[in-house]
Order: C-alpha cells, then sequence, then structure tokens
C-alpha cells in the first residue's frame, strides 16, 4: 500500500493560444520515486539529494508550459515520507507549496492492494488475489477514512501487501475518489480474461460503493501490449455503464532517459547485474513525466479524458493544522478524567518507588506532572504506561527506553 502525496502546478498568468478551449491535464498516477532503494532508510545527506531531485521534477514541468500537473510520492517506495522525520518534513512542504510561489496543489491519495477477504491468508488468497485501486481524498473526511483504510490494511489484512476488502472499502469510501487503476487493477483482469460482462458489474459495484462521480474507468499506454489490448476493452466498459474515463501516465522517473538509471536501481534493489537475462526490468521506457501535449498524442481520441484529470484534481481539498497536539483520547474509568487518572498512577508509583518518599521526590514529581499537562501529552504518557504495562505483565521484556521522558521520575513510577 503506497501512500501518494499528488501536486498540481497552477503558474499564474499563464494564456494558452489554440484553436479550441482544452482543459489542461494533471498526471493523477505518478509514481515519484526519487531513484533510491526501496524500503532503505535515508539520512540528511541523501534527503538533500532527494530535494534536489524534486526541484527538478517542478522545473520540468513548469517549463512544459502546462497549468497543471500533479505529483506522487509513495510508500513504500523510498521518499521523503520514508519514516515520521521525513513524512512530517513532507507535510509541512505540502502547506508552503501550496501557497508558495510555486503554486502547486496538493491532491493526497493512496494505491491500495484490494482482496476478497483480507482475513483469510490461505495461498488462494495470496499475491495474485491482490488488486490495485486508486484512492484521492477529496474531502478532510476522506483523508481520515484513508488513514483507516491503510491502517487496517497494515494492522489487520496484512499478507505479503497490506490489503483491504470490497466490505472495507464500502465502510471507509466517504470523501474518497477512486479509479481503477492499471493492468493490476480487478477492472483490467477481468477484461484481459475476456470476462466483460463481469467487469461491467465490478464498475458499477465500484460507483455504487464510492458514488456517482466518485470513480472513473482509467487509461493508461505506456506501450505495452497488454494495455493496447485492455484500453479499448476499457471505453467499452465506460461507455456501456456511463462511467467516465480517466487518462493517466505511469510515472517511475522524471525524464525518458532516466529509464537506464531505473533498471541499475531495479538490480540493485533485486541483488542482480545488467547482464542478467531472468533479471526483474520495466518493459518500457514510457513510464515517464510527461506533458499533455505528449498524452494528447497518446490519447487523441480520448481528450475529454485528459481534461478529466483537471476536474478530479480540483475537487480535492485536504489541508493540514499544525501547532495542535494529534494525540488519541485513552479510555478512562466513568467519572474519571485522563489527568486524574495519570496523577493517581503517578502517586501510587512514587509510593512504591520511594520509601518514604522524600520531598525532593514529590517536588520532582509536581513539576514534571505540571510540564506534561501543560503540553498536552498526558495521553501520551498514559498510552505509553498501558502497553509498557501490558508487556510486563504477559512476559515480555521492556529495554529501558531513551530521552527526557524515559529519564523522569514520572515514566519510572
Amino acid at each position: 500500500m503506497r501512500d501518494f502525496l499528488f501536486f498540481s502546478i497552477l503558474p499564474c498568468g499563464q494564456q494558452r493560444l489554440a484553436p479550441v478551449v482544452r482543459q489542461p491535464y494533471r498526471a493523477i498516477d505518478l509514481h515519484f520515486k526519487m531513484l533510491l532503494l526501496q524500503n532503505a532508510r535515508i539520512d540528511q545527506r541523501q534527503y538533500e539529494a532527494i530535494r534536489q531531485r524534486r526541484t527538478q521534477l517542478f522545473h520540468q514541468v513548469k517549463s512544459q508550459g502546462r497549468p497543471s500537473r500533479s505529483i506522487s510520492v509513495h510508500k513504500p517506495d523510498v521518499s521523503i515520507q520514508t519514516d515520521a522525520f521525513q513524512r512530517r518534513r513532507a507535510v509541512m512542504r505540502q502547506q508552503r507549496i501550496r501557497h508558495g510561489k510555486r503554486g502547486i496543489h496538493p491532491v493526497i491519495g493512496c494505491e491500495i492492494y484490494v482482496c476478497e477477504n483480507m482475513d483469510d491468508r490461505s495461498a488462494a488468497n495470496g499475491m495474485r488475489a491482490m488488486n490495485h485501486l486508486i484512492l484521492l481524498c477529496e474531502t478532510q473526511e476522506g483523508y481520515q477514512n484513508l488513514t483507516k483504510l491503510v491502517s487496517e490494511g497494515w494492522t489487520r489484512g496484512f499478507y505479503y501487501r497490506p490489503r483491504v476488502d470490497m466490505a472495507t472499502l464500502k465502510k471507509y469510501s466517504k470523501g474518497l475518489i477512486a479509479s481503477s487503476a492499471c493492468l493490476s487493477g480487478k477492472l483490467d483482469r477481468l477484461l484481459l480474461d475476456g470476462n466483460f460482462e463481469s467487469a461491467c458489474a465490478h464498475a458499477r459495484e465500484m460507483e455504487s460503493i464510492f458514488g456517482k462521480g466518485h470513480y472513473f474507468v482509467e487509461i493508461m499506454d505506456h506501450d505495452l501490449e497488454d494495455e493496447k489490448r485492455v484500453v479499448p476493452l476499457l471505453v467499452q466498459v465506460s461507455r456501456e455503464t456511463g462511467i467516465p474515463l480517466l487518462a493517466t501516465n505511469d510515472c517511475h522517473y522524471l525524464r525518458r532517459e532516466d529509464a537506464d538509471a531505473q533498471e541499475v536501481l531495479m538490480c540493485i534493489q533485486t541483488g542482480k547485474t545488467l547482464d542478467d537475462t531472468n533479471r526483474m526490468r520495466m518493459e518500457t521506457r514510457e513510464l515517464y513525466v510527461k506533458s499533455e501535449d505528449e498524452m494528447r498524442r497518446v490519447f487523441p481520441e480520448y481528450a475529454d479524458a485528459i481534461e478529466r484529470t483537471e476536474e478530479v484534481a480540483k475537487r480535492c481539498h485536504v489541508d493540514f493544522v499544525f501547532g495542535e497536539t494529534k494525540l488519541p483520547r485513552f479510555p478512562t474509568e466513568a467519572g474519571e478524567t485522563s489527568e486524574q487518572m495519570f496523577r493517581r498512577l503517578c502517586e501510587k508509583g512514587l509510593t512504591e518507588r520511594y520509601q518514604p518518599v522524600t520531598p525532593e521526590a514529590r517536588d520532582r514529581m509536581e513539576y514534571e506532572i505540571g510540564v506534561i499537562s501543560k503540553m498536552g501529552y498526558v495521553d501520551y504518557f498514559l498510552i505509553v504506561w498501558d502497553f509498557i504495562n501490558y508487556a510486563r505483565s504477559h512476559g515480555i521484556v521492556v529495554g529501558p527506553g531513551r530521552g527526557s521522558g524515559a529519564g523522569s521520575i514520572v515514566a519510572y513510577c
């Protein structure tokens, strides 16, 4: 399950002279890996290299003279979202770039894996049984639902990959826009297997889950044989069901010439060499950031599907508020607040650890409780206490911890 961070570039004051009025194209399916190893952890020096690479991307798409563009950053692909530190920097940058000189409108989304039953971990429900699906956050509620879907996939549905099923999609579908994804999407697979009626039924089911105007039939053409076969069938599904088309280009690198670097990356990732005839490889050199004109040459008869990407991107608005503590509330007994429970546990631990309780110990505890309460971290300490208490009561070894919090008398008690 891969986290997206799309950006749409909107240069101000740009004019286009053309014989017909055209809506711009936004790349809804851009996988920007920054040319780093999948699942690697990056340091500050590597992060700066990523930042420079991303800046090159912004400059390139703006130099194409197009009034809109989208960029996605995926996880588990290595990106500025690799760990919590990088993820927060990415989100903070999302706020700056929205109103910054680059005029970029971020669209948050995720490519997820969908299976029949996320609780089934049998061989029959393995990799082949997982289908891709693109989800974009149209609203704040959609973002909250997407985080729930991703969490469910990693914690409950993980089997080879984080997965969700249709029942879970129905539960958390509000505020999301979905598209049928690539050749690994269920719609494409049904069509390639010759099941046109089943494909139409699946498309209608997806539209019923997300709502009319919130599900799209996605078409791609990277000069692959299967895509040449499936695109006309996808168009037929769209006409049969009335579900609109959405033209996208799957992008894994910045320029066409970067395809060679991508091959080297995959060799490093899989422990192979370029001379290995049996190594995993990309079957096309078309997975780069294409301009609007290039997309129109790819799909000359489907201008509406290209222009629809602009409409979809404009519908997506998610904002992040900073300066507020984002922590779940710890459940307490009726009539007791989290602050009262926190103090009760501290008092109990203090009398057990210190016999007798010295004035120095009590003063330090009172000071620490005051600081923790003022900063709004009472629930955080209760959450940490809860899983550490569970571990110790079940014979699970707990380490000493680190940092100022672990060295506090409150944590000791």
